[in-house]
């Protein structure tokens, strides 16, 4: 069943990309080949399994460079898969230095302490702020790179940077959304969720979703909206100004199907956990 679990939230993910890359190929006037599509999944194929040895690693309190990270075990097979289908585009050479300098300055600036580059959100305390600025990071910054990988390789120019920070502002859509789902796993393993920094501002508002656990309250949005009103009140305001954003109707609708499980809820502690 867990093995079933993964295959279908693989599949689920995947297509929420092929939406995604529909998008890119708006913004970009150019039509997405199935072969780029490929090189896309295989990408994120990589950045999943990077993830995970970087979250493994934090864990063992043993952190690393992404140069370690990339010889890691976890991340051979991935990798290898990527540069083999990479490799059939006669601009992967040349590209490579340009996308390896970009994912380098993403993973330092997400792995600083503090001292992310770039301001933090308007009207935000620093330490929501700080979150959303993760977020464009960490997210925002995968599918970035998606797009960016997709035009290098083919040789492509690069999107203007109004197209380019609509996916990040996607990613931040799907990291709110996450983090509305796995907002009880990450208590319980200590990670940061933007979510719960906005609840634990407002007095009464952590006993409520305390209350939520205990009862194994189905948690929607509606539930969210009811219970802890002022949080939700301030992460939807948050996510209306990044789905604004959005010029692609591509993209629109890769957030709208990145919003379906915290719409519907969870009221178990063992789903898969989100990607975006």
């Amino acid at each position: 069943m867990a093995d079933l679990n993964r295959r279908h939230h693989r599949a689920s993910y995947d297509g929420v990309l092929n939406i995604v890359l529909r998008g890119y190929s708006t913004l970009a006037r150019q039509r997405i080949t199935r072969r780029e599509g490929r090189v896309a999944v295989a990408f994120s194929r990589l950045a999943f399994a990077v993830d995970d040895e970087y979250e493994r690693r934090q864990a063992a309190g043993s952190p690393a460079t992404l140069d370690e990270l990339l010889r890691a075990d976890l991340v051979a097979r991935p990798l290898d898969e990527l540069r083999a289908l990479a490799s059939g585009f006669s601009s992967y050479e040349a590209s490579r230095p340009l996308l390896l300098d970009f994912v380098g300055s993403l993973y330092l600036d997400y792995t600083s302490d503090g001292d992310e580059r770039g301001p933090r959100p308007d009207a935000l305390p620093d330490d929501i702020g700080g979150l959303v600025r993760k977020a464009e990071i960490d997210s925002g910054g995968f599918l970035h790179a998606v797009v960016l990988l997709v035009a290098l390789v083919t040789g492509r120019v690069p999107l203007a940077e109004r197209h380019a920070a609509q996916f990040v502002a996607l990613g931040v859509l799907g990291k709110a959304a996450d983090d509305l789902t796995d907002l009880r796993l990450d208590d319980a393993a200590g990670r940061a969720n933007l979510l719960g920094a906005l609840i634990d501002r407002v007095p009464g508002e952590r006993e409520a979703v305390l209350g939520g656990w205990r009862s194994g309250a189905r948690m929607s949005t509606a539930w969210w909206r009811r219970t802890c009103p002022r949080a939700f009140e301030q992460l939807s305001a948050l996510c209306a100004d990044h789905y604004a954003a959005l010029d692609s109707a591509w993209l629109r609708f890769a957030s709208d199907l990145l919003w379906v499980p915290a719409l519907l809820g969870r009221a178990t502690t063992d789903d898969q956990r989100g990607r975006l």
